[in-house]
């Protein structure tokens, strides 16, 4: 197997399906290097930048180049400009990363294959001295809250054309590249079961208002404050727990009723969190965003046992069975107050006996079949 050479977010910020994949493949002894990457906001004066600008300043200096300690792939923080947004932007960082990157390849006992789930300056991806070029599509990636639009569009539509293999996660993403006349594999995104079934952290959750009421996951715009307000009205008793980091959260979310904003935990603490959860929540907006995305969360979600209401978008459609699809914020706060009382039904514990099929092993394997 060739070593793979993988471009994503900051190894270990977010808990995604393309980082359980690599974890998969770790454990197999596969050779993969993640580089870190940056460049898909435009760069502001406001606290997130700053914060965000700290830390890859600490990558820059003390961590550009992380060996494994644990079970982790070799980490790349190539230096950047911190903004992708016009033409020469792209341009330096292409060279940046040719040139930082080449020098990693050399070492390598063959060309990589190259996966990247975010895109890339086009001058990378007809330079770097790779085996093959694979687009690991996880969202619309141009659609995200805050993103550069405009440059993400550009540049993935130049990833599009140069990839030599497209994986995507749901089958409306599937659609989507039909428009840019691509064929694409589809893999969704798995699940650990044992790691859900069976919560072995020391984690010891604060005490709040029972019934405990739980999302975790990315707190940001994305999230459908009218669903959570209107709960939050209606519940006489308990807990709207948010666990999770923020990235621009609607203001709004600060005056809903009930909620508590716990602030993110390491994610093999979530386990103990969805066990003592009464039910999990997935609220989010129907838009541009959301029609694409498969939230990891959801198949962690069920997984636990325990009830779950999610606002009724694309990812959900597969699991209808499992869960409780909610369509407005009146249904939703009377989804979530039902399911609290009452165990799930006879038909939402048989559909979840699918998830057995549906392991983060299993899905690795497939994927090296893909890129083979």
């Amino acid at each position: 197997m060739s070593p793979l050479l993988v471009f994503g977010e900051d190894w270990g910020r977010h808990n995604s399906g393309c980082q359980r994949i690599v974890l998969e493949l770790l454990i197999r002894g596969h050779d993969i290097t993640w580089v870190n990457t940056i460049g898909t906001r435009r760069p502001s004066m406001d606290l997130q930048t700053l914060t965000r600008g700290l830390e890859k300043c600490n990558q820059w200096l003390f961590k550009r180049h992380e060996k494994s300690a644990r079970l982790k792939p070799e980490v790349l923080s190539p230096l950047m400009w911190p903004s992708c947004h016009s033409r020469n932007e792209r341009l330096l960082n292409g060279r940046l990363l040719n040139t930082q990157l080449s020098k990693h390849i050399k070492r390598q006992p063959e060309l990589p294959i190259a996966i990247t789930k975010v895109p890339l300056p086009e001058s990378l991806l007809t330079s770097l001295p790779v085996k093959k070029w694979v687009y690991y599509s996880v969202d619309h990636v141009s659609a995200w809250p805050g993103c550069d639009r405009s440059a993400l569009e550009q540049m993935e539509t130049a990833l599009i054309q140069n990839a030599d293999q497209i994986i995507v996660t749901s089958k409306k993403l599937q659609e989507r590249f039909q428009d840019f006349d691509r064929s694409t594999d589809l893999l969704t995104h798995g699940v650990d079961l044992q790691l859900w079934n069976a919560p072995v952290s020391n984690y010891c959750l604060p005490e709040f208002p029972r019934p405990l009421i739980v999302f975790w996951g990315l707190i940001d715009a994305r999230l459908d404050v009218a669903m959570l307000s209107n709960l939050g009205n209606k519940m006489t008793s308990g807990t709207i727990l948010m666990v999770g980091p923020q990235q621009n959260p609607p203001k709004e979310l600060n005056d809903v009723p009930n909620l508590v904003q716990l602030g993110p935990v390491e994610y093999f603490d979530l386990p103990a969190i969805g066990k003592a959860a009464d039910v999990l929540i997935m609220p989010y907006r129907k838009n541009e965003v959301t029609e694409y995305m498969q939230p990891v969360k959801l198949t962690e979600y069920m997984a636990t046992g325990k009830p779950v209401v999610a606002t009724d978008i694309p990812a959900t459609h597969a699991w209808k069975h499992a869960i409780d699809i909610a369509s407005d914020p009146e249904d939703f706060t009377k989804k979530v107050l039902n399911a609290k009382r009452n165990a799930l039904s006879d038909e939402q514990t048989k559909e979840r006996l699918r998830l057995q099929a549906e392991a983060w092993s299993a899905k690795a394997q497939m994927f090296l079949q893909l890129i083979n």
